[in-house]
């Protein structure tokens, strides 16, 4: 199984869509695809139609049926930091969507495991011990990461053997990479000498525009002859983000548009760059 963390400390950059509509183009490909939702804004979770599983139940009306709160990222971490057995409840936590992705949820009680994830033993292998789980029953798995780089981001960089970097086209896009990979270098030096960065992809672009090309170009001067960069590159769109409120990827009704294009050659290039890979 190939394990990819889609990680950036900065918010906004298209992290959650990125996940999620790569591993809708995965599954079409034809490979077992496996999402973790690793993020307390739970996004991923609510993106694939899962809304009520990130909220607390007196937040939502009584007519939904309340998914199990112990089945969920949380619940199982929670099982592992207090050494109770979590492999059962690991498993019914994989949820099936009828996209054919898997997705193992988390909601806002993720954030209040920082601190006992963080004073525990062995703290940025936890998320490895799960994972380990499903070794032989994914081609791989991605990790939606929440934008910092804290106890949960140094996880899924331990269980990682790739790193894939979106990079927002606005503003000071080089700014903030620099410290991403600090640490990664140091979690590669430190705790997983198999971690690699996949590549740097562009988001958000907007043809023709100064600011993209600027972004694009300054990015690339400073990363090209050290890291990998995509040469997909993710488009603005209105569309990424109506679709985000239906439950689905893009593929689902919109697998013709030009964004699902455009993931659907990033997946190709990931299937590429991973081939013969462990």
């Amino acid at each position: 199984m190939k394990t990819i963390a889609i990680v950036n400390q900065k918010g906004g950059v298209g992290k959650t869509t990125t996940t999620v509509n790569l591993g809708a183009a995965l599954v079409k490909r034809g490979y077992k695809v496996l999402l973790v939702d690793f993020d307390p804004q739970a996004n991923a979770t609510t993106h694939l139609g899962y809304a009520e599983l990130s909220c607390k139940k007196e937040d939502v009306d009584n007519d939904y049926i309340y998914y199990e709160d112990h089945l969920s990222i949380n619940g199982v971490l929670d099982d592992l930091l207090k050494h109770r057995d979590y492999v059962e409840t690991l498993h019914k936590s994989v949820l099936h969507h009828e996209e054919g992705i898997d997705l193992i949820p988390c909601n806002i009680e993720l954030a209040a495991l920082e601190y006992p994830i963080q004073s525990s033993v062995a703290s940025e292998r936890k998320l490895e011990k799960l994972l380990n789980e499903f070794e032989n029953d994914y081609d791989y798995c991605l990790i939606d990461c929440q934008p910092s780089l804290n106890v949960l981001p140094l996880n899924a960089m331990t269980a990682a053997n790739l790193l894939l970097i979106p990079v927002a086209t606005q503003g000071l896009a080089v700014k903030g990479l620099t410290d991403l990979l600090i640490t990664a270098t140091g979690v590669k030096a430190e705790l997983n000498s198999e971690l690699e960065v996949l590549g740097i992809l562009f988001t958000f672009a907007e043809a023709h525009t100064n600011q993209t090309k600027d972004a694009i170009a300054g990015v690339s001067a400073a990363y090209k002859n050290d890291l990998p960069i995509f040469n997909s590159v993710i488009p603005k769109a209105v569309i990424g983000g109506e679709t985000a409120m239906t439950g689905h990827s893009l593929f689902y009704k919109h697998g013709s548009c030009p964004l699902a294009q455009r993931y659907m050659e990033l997946a190709d290039e990931v299937i590429d760059s991973t081939k013969g890979d462990k």
